[in-house]
């Protein structure tokens, strides 16, 4: 809940364009990325966006059912501090379920494909919401992005004897992801009376009449449009507002770019500070 004079105060900071945790309209809230921090995980990731906080694990399983070659499977939970239904999780798993399977999602299917049409890797992605402290789709979008460029896909060697072909999975050598760096992220922006924000706080959020969230690659591209909440666009609004998604992504991809080549670097490098679910 939120009282008329909070509700004033907000919208007020938010035209005169300094918020009321001193932000500019356009400004992220500090950023945190950990990687690898689930042993039985074949990638995981931690993200924290302001007092936002997800956890993500990739799991890697053999299938072959040739309906579900190169698709990625998500689904949303959350712990009970995070407070979402389940209804709020069910339509996040959709808008990932939606916007990471296909060509926009970066990654490369046939990589996938053990043997053409019989049997292929099935990319299992769970999500976990340890705390939802405002604009928690765009953290989950990044920790997903984190959690695919930290997955490792075991080696696989087939071999193809009288017509039938029989696969080895390797239990040491294992490669990267192909197309991990093409992974899309989520940029949402959120109407307070006139004013586009980003990044916006619980808050913020009960003052905002619509919210126009933008899928974004590292090329700039448009992966996918995700309109919320029940107030009304302007055409015209409406591109500006996937513009500024786009600037700000591309901003933002490479940021977080950053802190996964840091990550990386770290991991193989075997210096990494025991934090988080290390």
């Amino acid at each position: 809940m939120i009282s008329p004079s909070e509700t004033s105060f907000i919208k007020e900071s938010v035209r005169q364009g300094i918020r009321i945790d001193g932000r500019s309209n356009h400004q992220s809230r500090p950023l945190k990325i950990e990687t690898s921090i689930i042993n039985q995980a074949s990638g995981s990731s931690r993200v924290t966006l302001g007092s936002s906080d997800v956890l993500v694990g990739v799991k890697l399983q053999v299938l072959d059912d040739p309906n579900e070659i190169g698709k990625i499977h998500c689904s949303v939970d959350c712990s009970p501090a995070a407070q979402l239904t389940k209804s709020t999780c069910s339509h996040y798993a959709q808008i990932l379920n939606r916007s990471l399977n296909g060509p926009q999602a970066g990654i490369d299917n046939s990589a996938l494909i053990i043997i053409p049409g019989a049997v292929h890797w099935l990319v299992v992605v769970d999500v976990l919401v340890l705390d939802d402290g405002g604009n928690l789709l765009d953290c989950i979008f990044i920790a997903i992005k984190a959690a695919l460029y930290n997955t490792r896909l075991a080696k696989v060697t087939v071999e193809t004897t009288d017509g039938a072909s029989d696969f080895t999975v390797s239990d040491e050598e294992t490669e990267i992801l192909k197309g991990r760096e093409l992974v899309p992220i989520c940029i949402t922006v959120s109407m307070i009376d006139d004013s586009t924000v980003i990044d916006t706080t619980p808050m913020e959020e009960l003052c905002t009449s619509v919210t126009v969230s933008t899928i974004v690659n590292s090329k700039g591209m448009v992966c996918g449009v995700q309109k919320g909440l029940s107030g009304s666009v302007d055409p015209s609004v409406l591109v500006n507002m996937i513009q500024i998604s786009q600037k700000i992504g591309l901003d933002n991809i490479r940021v977080v770019d950053e802190y996964l080549k840091e990550e990386e670097k770290k991991h193989l490098t075997g210096v990494h500070p025991s934090i988080g679910f290390r």
